[in-house]
């Protein structure tokens, strides 16, 4: 399986890493691009929050952070969401 990348632009509405099956054998890197203002946050569901709540919160992400979400927790990029604190924070994923 090769691996895949690509980038997201995102808002205050979770949003699926990839509206396309991209299944990965290892998991997917997710970087917070540099230039963005406002964290972005990680989670395993469309329900994940932005520093809302503590029980839906996802990982959060400052900009030039990055995180692996491990095949373990998720099989491909539909089911990793990506949510963030301010209107249009980029993010960077490349699978493994």
């Amino acid at each position: 399986m090769a691996s895949s990348h690509g980038s997201l632009t995102v808002s205050g509405s979770a949003l699926q890493l990839s509206g396309t099956t991209i299944p990965f054998l290892r998991g997917v890197y997710i970087k917070a691009a540099a230039a963005n203002a406002g964290k972005v946050y990680i989670g395993l569901s469309s329900a994940v929050t932005a520093n809302s709540a503590s029980s839906t919160d996802g990982y959060e992400l400052s900009a030039g952070q990055e995180f692996l979400v491990p095949a373990a927790a998720a099989d491909d990029l539909t089911e990793v969401y990506v949510i963030a604190s301010q209107a249009s924070q980029k993010v960077f994923w490349f699978t493994i």
